[in-house]
């Protein structure tokens, strides 16, 4: 798996289509988890998992720029399968999200799912509908930039999900 935002927004998208108990709270690049970070430290820590962190550069903000690769050691892929038989159900909502994010964009890029994750937060914590506008709004009250592409890609993401109608 390729990039921490892919994979804190395909969690996020997974958690809310089989409604798991995990905190995700609003952040620079959509919802985020505290606990699903902890959780992949400890991941590595118990050599489950290997992060290879390969360095970008300096963003225009003055920030490094990287990305981290994560890959199961063959101890994780022996606990990952007895996990797997023990949550089926949010497996099988993992693999669709996954799927369907494929469809959209086959390289996984961060930004439309994080782009869906945001759209998804935003409408999951009203209770009535939003226009386009009024989903752009409410993304700047959380500084994040949502473009008129962004919404339609978004909106294509979460439909094929099931997760949402047409916003």
């Amino acid at each position: 798996m390729e990039g921490k935002t892919v994979l804190q927004k395909l969690t996020y998208l997974a958690c809310q289509r089989e409604t798991a108990a995990v905190d995700f709270e609003p952040y620079f690049y959509g919802p985020f988890s505290r606990d699903l970070e902890k959780a992949i430290d400890w991941l590595q820590m118990s050599e489950d998992i290997d992060e290879t962190v390969t360095h970008l550069g300096i963003a225009r903000t003055g920030w490094p720029v990287s990305r981290s690769t994560y890959r199961l050691t063959e101890a994780g892929v022996k606990h990952a399968d007895e996990d797997i038989a023990h949550n089926e159900a949010f497996t099988g909502a993992a693999e669709e999200v996954l799927e369907s994010a494929k469809v959209e964009d086959p390289n996984l890029n961060p930004r439309p799912l994080s782009v869906a994750a945001k759209v998804h937060y935003l409408l999951s914590n009203r209770g009535d509908p939003l226009t386009d506008a009024q989903v752009a709004s409410s993304a700047k009250d959380l500084g994040w930039e949502l473009s008129d592409s962004d919404l339609k890609k978004a909106d294509a993401l979460l439909n094929r999900l099931g997760m949402i109608e047409s916003i």
